[in-house]
């Protein structure tokens, strides 16, 4: 999860892989996907597609979350970062104005 000011706690961001070579996934079948599997307070508020190079693994295998964790959310130091919509069913791109008005606390995650 990642910090959002004027939330308590953390709030779910997930990363998706995209497959190298296939185009993006449809981020409203996502939305679907998720509606059908969890409710909708488990739903992530974010989603960031990330390039096989932007997860590092252990030596084990498991993905390091830190640097996705502290790189967070704001649009202007990553890309492919979008916002769940609950009215349009999908996920959305996360404008610099979006990412404003979530830090000033004058838009609600839905």
């Amino acid at each position: 999860g990642v910090n959002v000011p004027h939330v308590d706690g953390r709030v779910g961001m997930a990363a998706l892989l995209p497959t190298e070579g296939e185009p993006d996934p449809s981020l409203s079948e996502v939305y679907e996907a998720l509606d059908s599997q969890l409710p909708p307070y488990a739903h992530p508020r974010f989603l960031r597609l990330v390039r096989g190079l932007d997860l590092e693994q252990t030596h084990t295998f498991k993905t390091k979350k830190g640097g996705l964790q502290a790189a967070g959310y704001d649009p202007k130091l990553v890309d492919g970062v979008y916002l769940r919509d609950a009215k349009v069913r999908s996920y959305t791109p996360l404008s610099s104005g979006d990412f404003d008005r979530l830090s000033s606390g004058s838009l609600q995650l839905t």
